[in-house]
Parts: C-alpha cells; structure tokens; sequence
C-alpha cells in the first residue's frame, strides 16, 4: 500500500513598524508511516528470496523557519533585506522487525537520522614500529604499552584508530557515529535596492552541519587520481609529522573512519544582478514602453567553502548519503541582457 504522510505546524506571522518590518515564524513536523522496507525472510522457509518489500518503516522530518522583511527609503534609495533560516531533523521512528539498517559506512536506528555515518575514531598517524601491535591481546607478544592491536599487517603511516572500550582490540565495538550527509540547517539572504533608475538584487545562501564522505580523492591507491592535497602531504618517511596516513596500493587507511568525513559548509553569492531602466520618456520616443539593460551572474564568489583545503570541490554538490560522487561544482554564468515592452 502506499505510505501515508501526517503534517503539523504551528506559525506566527506579524507586522511591526506600520509594515516596515514582517516576519514569520514556523515550527513543522512531517511524519511519513508504512514506509516501505526491505525486512529479511528467515532461511528455514526455503525460499531463495532472502529479503521481501512491506510496508514497516517510519520516519519524521521536523524544525523551524524564520524569513523576514526588513524595507526602508532613504528619498530615491529603497531598499528590501529578506533573510531566511530553517532547520531539518530527521529521525527514524520506526524500522519493523530490524533492530538497525547497517551499510558500508553508515547506519541507521531508531532514534537517529536515516543513513548516519558510522565508523572508527581517527587518533592520529601511527610514526614507527615501537607504537604497532601486530598481535592481539592474550598473545605472549602483546605488548600493553603500544596502541591496540589493529591487523596484523599495520605499519608505520597507517591510521590509528581509537580504543574506545580500551580492550587493547580495534574491532566493530569501537565504531561510533560520526555525523551525517544532510544539513542540519539553511540560510540565506536576499537584498533588493533601487536607486533612481537603477536597480541591483543580491542572493546569498549557505548551510551547515552535514558531513561527506571524501573517499576517492583520499583512497584512490597509488596509481589512481587523487587529490593534489593528499600527494604533496600524506606521510612518507620524509614526512613523518602529516595528519595524513601513507598511501599505498590500496589506497590510504581504507577502514572507515571519521578522518574521511569533512564538513559540507558553504555560503556563497549565488546570483548579482544589477539593471538600468531607460525613462519611460526616452523609451517612448523610439516606440517602446520600457527598456531595461542588465547584466547577471550566478555562483560569482564562495565566500566560505569547508572542502577548499583540500582542493575537493563544491560542497553544495555531493551526494545526499554523504559519499563523493559526482565532484562537479555549480557553474559560474555571466550575462548581459535586455528586457524590451513594446
């Protein structure tokens, strides 16, 4: 059947200032019911289906926006400020039978966000030998006074993970959330100024608080493309001090941990406009009504971008699950136009 969607919000709208000032304040909770999820079938049944799509899961989405207008004259200056903010949490209610919903590199659980990220906690870089346990606790050659015991092939270079249980073992119990591929809020801001007859508008817009996953720039091994970041800074014998593990055939730390994980914050202009409207009196006389010249840009300046340390690209352009993907950022655009009314 299909999933059924229950929406509830609570607003407040008002004036102040006989009009100068409106804003808007809103609270929303959607929640989305009879979800459809893919529960396991148990073997004894003999089918070779191992999974069957029902209807179990359940799932709501809630915050708050706030938009405003602030508008002002100043003689021939009039000027229109518009900013915007809003929230999204997202929390899983219900999963059917399944006590979480565990992928490569995320899980999800009741309570939590759909798809949170999930992995080991990045510590360091292991410098030499004399940190390495390449045996595990209860071996004669564990020694107690380097880090846990990781794999057997661990070397210098590679990333140290924390103990968070401290039993001297890095294994599934030492993984933890780490954040998630959706922002956690929006902003923006628009402006509209006249002056005469020349007009500019300005759109600002940004986010905060998710988190991707960077992998392929970082992981791609050593015949692969990477990121320039990582081959001028990753650790090598003459860079022993590097935040960044060693690559190698492989690829660097391939486990999945928080050191892939990097804010997708942003706060670009995305568009400028400016306009000249010729007067109606000069446009009249070469039969026209109105004539305005302009010229536009959109995606001009990134005033910040989270991922421009590593060269990685747009962080306004990733995958919603938080993985890399498609890198390709939002393209700049120039134009210059006319608006003719005959």
């Amino acid at each position: 059947r299909w999933e059924t969607r229950t929406t509830r919000n609570v607003a407040i709208d008002a004036s102040l200032m006989e009009g100068a000032v409106e804003f808007t304040v809103e609270y929303y909770s959607n929640t989305s019911e009879d979800v459809l999820m893919d529960l396991p079938i148990p073997t004894s049944n003999g089918s070779p289906v191992t999974t069957v799509s029902t209807n179990a899961g359940s799932i709501r989405n809630s915050g708050i926006e706030l938009s405003a207008n602030w508008k002002k004259s100043f003689g021939d200056l009039s000027i229109v400020i518009s900013p915007n903010f809003y929230t999204v949490k997202n929390e899983v209610l219900d999963l059917g039978l399944l006590p979480n919903l565990t992928g490569a590199g995320a899980r999800t659980e009741i309570g939590g966000a759909i798809g949170e990220h999930y992995g080991y906690v990045y510590e360091g870089i292991l410098q030499n030998a004399n940190e390495i346990n390449t045996v595990a606790p209860g071996n004669p050659a564990y020694d107690e006074n380097r880090h846990a015991f990781q794999s057997p092939t661990t070397s210098p270079g590679d990333i140290r993970f924390a103990d968070l249980d401290d039993n001297g073992v890095i294994n599934d119990k030492d993984r933890q959330y780490l954040g998630n591929g959706m922002p956690i809020y929006h902003y923006g801001l628009n402006i509209v100024a006249n002056y005469k007859n020349f007009d500019l508008t300005m759109l600002l817009q940004g986010q905060d608080g998710a988190k991707w996953r960077l992998l392929t720039g970082f992981n791609s091994g050593a015949n692969g493309n990477g990121l320039a970041y990582v081959a001028e800074n990753a650790f090598s014998l003459d860079n022993t001090n590097s935040e960044l593990p060693m690559i190698n055939n492989t690829g660097i730390g391939g486990e999945v941990s928080d050191f892939y994980f990097h804010k997708l914050t942003f706060l670009r202009l995305k568009n400028l406009e400016l306009g000249y409207t010729l007067p109606r009196g000069i446009a009249q006389r070469v039969k026209m009504s109105a004539l305005r010249v302009y010229v536009s840009g959109d995606n001009l300046l990134m005033i910040i971008n989270s991922l421009n340390k590593y060269g990685a690209g747009d962080p306004e352009f990733v995958n919603p699950d938080g993985n890399n993907g498609n890198m390709y950022p939002n393209v700049r655009t120039l134009s210059v136009g006319l608006n003719i009314t005959f």
